[in-house]
């Protein structure tokens, strides 16, 4: 197979992927939607985290705004620079 024919191939598989992923995201309901749900601690022994996902959806685009909501946890989750 070569080089050129095993990228094609890549390239084939991504484009088909792709479009297949913009059909299925139009189908979708605009506007924006929310989704929690939690770690089981901070990784110390500590509270529940929660996870939050805001998906906004118009025609074939989305954008997924995921972030940890720091609750004062003393692990890695509550970096000042994290940019949730």
């Amino acid at each position: 197979m070569g080089v050129d024919r095993a990228q094609s191939a890549i390239d084939d598989v991504l484009f088909y992927t792709a479009e297949r992923l913009r059909r299925r995201v139009a189908a979708l309901p605009v506007g924006k939607h929310s989704f929690t749900t939690w770690l089981d601690d901070d990784g110390s022994g500590g509270a529940p985290v929660p996870i939050v996902a805001t998906v906004t959806l118009g025609g074939e685009t989305l954008h997924v705004d995921g972030s940890v909501k720091n609750l004062g946890q003393p692990a890695c989750l509550s970096r000042a620079d994290w940019p949730g």
